[in-house]
């Protein structure tokens, strides 16, 4: 417990000491999170992972020019601004610089220049979101290991049948969903892939990592990405609850065996 608490600690540092987030806007934002919203600082780094790929992918569109149609640089100038205030607003302070960069050569009209800050802005935002996501998986670690301390030992089990009941049916969906005829329904698969990544609220990291993959090919609108992503969400979910069965399973045994030697002590001390 107290060694995870220490990597979380250094992890956090290390955003900081690396300038991959700015110190200050990220206190702050943490400063938010209270009862009424424990999930605040997840909630709002999500819907900026699920922002920026679209707004960078626009960018790059902006910045390939035909014959026909030149780069528009009112609609770069507006996309980079968007960009610009939503990293801003969480503290990505790479991403921040990297886009500003661009801005200027947006300024100048230098479409070589601004292509080259934009590869740089992608770097620095893969960056951040591979490292924050780890982070945040780190606190939500913490949190697992919390809950098996404070509460009964049937809790988390209780929590993980839950969950496993429910994902089942999110998985037929969301199947469904991928093999119809008709285009992608990004709300649909959306909300249930959404639902599908709660694994994360016991301490699932590599399954939630899967869904991301197949939520990035869907914002893509990339149908056949999708479903190759989506098979793999589905091994990986059948590894985890296989090994959370077996986690389970071995619980049991030792609360039995726990039982047995006390009653076993209180029988021969009748004796």
């Amino acid at each position: 417990m107290e060694l995870l608490k220490q990597q979380i600690a250094t992890a956090r540092l290390s955003l900081f000491s690396e300038e991959i987030l700015d110190m200050g806007q990220f206190m702050q934002l943490e400063q938010l999170e209270d009862k009424d919203n424990p999930n605040f600082l997840e909630t709002l780094f999500s819907l900026y992972f699920d922002d920026a790929p679209k707004v960078i992918a626009t960018i790059e569109q902006i910045l390939m020019p035909s014959e026909e149609v030149l780069v528009d640089f009112n609609k770069l100038d507006i996309k980079l601004h968007r960009l610009k205030g939503s990293s801003a607003s969480v503290g990505a302070n790479k991403v921040l610089k990297s886009v500003n960069k661009a801005l200027e050569c947006c300024k100048k009209g230098d479409v070589e220049g601004c292509k080259a800050e934009v590869e740089i802005l992608k770097e620095d935002y893969n960056a951040l979101k591979n490292r924050l996501q780890a982070y945040l998986q780190q606190i939500l670690n913490d949190e697992f290991s919390l809950v098996e301390e404070i509460f009964t030992p049937y809790f988390v089990e209780t929590i993980i049948i839950v969950y496993f009941d429910d994902s089942s049916k999110y998985i037929d969906i969301i199947e469904q969903a991928l093999m119809e005829e008709a285009p992608l329904d990004l709300a649909k698969l959306d909300e249930f892939l959404n639902l599908l990544k709660r694994c994360s609220r016991f301490g699932a990291q590599r399954l939630p990592i899967e869904i991301n993959k197949v939520l990035e090919c869907c914002n893509a609108n990339d149908k056949e990405g999708s479903k190759a992503a989506f098979q793999m969400v589905k091994e990986e979910y059948t590894t985890l609850k296989d090994r959370l069965d077996a986690y389970i399973e071995l619980t049991h045994r030792a609360q039995i065996a726990g039982l047995s030697k006390r009653s076993s002590a209180g029988g021969s001390s009748t004796i």
